[in-house]
């Protein structure tokens, strides 16, 4: 079918420095998207910053070592456009089956629910930073405090199965980030000989703060027969593993008739030695979809990097590690629909009766 996408852009910029010392920034930008309807197709968006060189005053203390320090704070906001083309319009699916007068007949009807009331998504973020340079410029650092919010976030809504159509794109909530972020670099040259390496990390806190739905709860991504696996809601990360929260793997047909819920019923009455014991998390005596939890995040506490470089005349070498910490790792490759899969070598550990582990099941 057809396809366009349009943007029309206009901004102004005001620039003051006076002397190096202290500057001025301020921006305002007036932005159009063709992905929205003509009442809501126009986003304003501001953001200014301002930076203090106080190394530069009269009153701080001369040093050797710390040459040069500035202050920098900046405020500002981002529209975002990242859905697909017409959704704030019907349009029409000329495929759909019907059964109609003892065959199959192809009719049309809506491909997805349109939004007319579709409108930018906006991200409203303040910086705190501290600039520092010492030894020369051999060692320079940046320290930088955030505070993110994302607001009408652009996302699927829900809707009932029995609709038929596809679900519409809508401003369903607000998300909150914010975080620090460290980096330390050093430079060094030596005649013809150079080295420098740097170090910086970053911890983030994320957090869904409203969903604007009765259900208050957002649906994540599938995998095989499992439905859905990751979802928000209000308070926890966005998003986060959806699951049933286990309690290590049954040892004997003992621990299964002693795994027991709050009627006083079995929780797993069809389950043997090797299998992995679930939490009836609700209390309600009954293991089913409602005691289904968070299980972990994707979203890392912590991330860590180096970079590194070597030179010497007309040689160079560099290297770069990063690392994260903190998050954890769905793991799909096991699908329970299929017959066969490959598997890694933890399986040779799984649980059997002369082998009582509790990390894999049988």
């Amino acid at each position: 079918g057809a396809n366009h996408t349009a943007w029309l852009s206009q901004f102004g910029r005001i620039l003051y420095d006076f002397e190096g010392t202290y500057a001025f920034t301020g921006i305002i930008r007036r932005e159009a998207s063709s992905k929205f309807g003509p009442n809501n197709r126009y986003g304003i968006f501001p953001s200014a910053g301002v930076s203090w060189a106080i190394s530069d005053e009269a009153f701080f203390p001369q040093s050797r070592k710390i040459e040069y320090i500035k202050l920098r704070v900046s405020w500002g906001i981002n529209g975002n456009d990242e859905i697909g083309n017409w959704q704030y319009l019907p349009v029409m699916d000329y495929s759909r089956s019907y059964i109609f007068g003892g065959g199959i007949r192809t009719g049309t009807s809506p491909e997805y629910i349109n939004n007319p009331e579709l409108h930018w998504e906006e991200s409203e973020q303040l910086d705190f930073a501290i600039d520092v340079s010492a030894f020369r410029g051999r060692l320079t650092g940046t320290i930088d405090y955030y505070i993110k919010t994302t607001h009408d976030l652009l996302e699927e809504a829900i809707i009932p199965g029995h609709v038929g159509n596809g679900p519409p794109v809508a401003n369903v909530g607000t998300v909150k980030n914010s975080g620090l972020e460290l980096s330390v670099n050093w430079r060094h040259k030596l005649k013809d000989f150079g080295y420098a390496f740097g170090i910086n990390g970053a911890y983030n806190k994320n957090e869904m703060v409203e969903i604007a739905n009765e259900e208050g709860v957002l649906l994540g991504a599938d995998w095989a027969v499992a439905g859905k696996v990751t979802r928000a809601e209000e308070g926890l990360p966005l998003p986060f593993f959806y699951g049933f929260e286990t309690d290590g793997i049954f040892q004997s047909q003992g621990e299964v008739f002693q795994h027991i819920g709050s009627t006083g019923q079995m929780l797993q009455p069809d389950a043997e030695p090797g299998d992995v014991r679930f939490v009836d998390t609700n209390g309600d005596g009954i293991l089913n979809d409602d005691d289904r939890t968070m299980i972990g995040s994707p979203i890392p506490d912590v991330t860590i990097g180096f970079n590194g470089s070597l030179e010497y005349k007309n040689f160079d070498f560099s290297m770069f590690l990063n690392g994260a910490f903190g998050n954890e790792v769905f793991n799909g490759s096991q699908r329970h629909d299929l017959s066969f899969t490959n598997r890694t070598t933890e399986i040779l550990d799984r649980w059997t009766p002369e082998n009582p582990s509790n990390e894999v099941p049988r």
